[in-house]
């Protein structure tokens, strides 16, 4: 992941990223080094919502509404959720 973090780049899922739903929560597999990892209901909708936004920005306001809680949290909460990710090589974050 770049040194310095921004709301701007855009979270790519690594080719490496397995990722399956079932009841609302998901199990994500890291195919290089064979970790699984799991997802509440929660952090699902995060995944779901990074993976397909143009921007971290663009799936924190998206989250922001649909969880109708504070900006602020939602991007703390996310820049959490990015730097985890990115940490276990489950996605790329691209350069703005």
């Amino acid at each position: 992941m770049h040194p310095e973090f921004s709301f701007a780049r855009r979270a790519v899922v690594s080719p490496e990223t397995l990722i399956r739903a079932v009841d609302g929560e998901s199990v994500i597999l890291n195919l290089k080094n064979e970790s699984y990892y799991g997802l509440d209901d929660v952090g699902t909708a995060f995944w779901a919502c990074l993976s397909t936004s143009p921007s971290i920005a663009a799936a924190c306001d998206r989250l922001a509404e649909e969880f109708e809680a504070p900006p602020e949290t939602i991007r703390k909460d996310m820049r959490e959720f990015v730097e985890a990710l990115a940490q276990r090589g489950l996605i790329d974050v691209t350069s703005e």
